[in-house]
């Protein structure tokens, strides 16, 4: 609730609606998906154990320089309805 209500990034609720619920942001939700992809990504979810502060600062940095490091988006690009569906407004 009050966790997410002043969110402006990235927000990653696990097991939804139910009593386990876990909230993630920025940094630290990163890590966690990571974690969750599997594969070589985990390697960079073991890091889900660092500091708040420093989960979030590597977020932002990596945020700032993004189109720097992996390009930008291409003109015209449109998410599909399927994955849309899977983000708040």
């Amino acid at each position: 609730g009050e966790k997410i209500a002043g969110a402006d990034s990235l927000v990653l609720i696990e097991k939804f609606q139910t009593p386990q619920a876990a909230v993630s942001l920025r940094g630290r939700g990163v890590l966690r998906i990571c974690w969750h992809l599997g594969s070589l990504w985990r390697a960079l979810g073991i890091f889900s154990f660092l500091p708040t502060f420093l989960a979030d600062g590597l977020y932002w940095l990596v945020a700032k320089c993004r189109y720097h490091l992996f390009g930008c988006v291409p003109a015209g690009w449109e998410a599909t309805t399927a994955a849309r569906d899977r983000f708040l407004p």
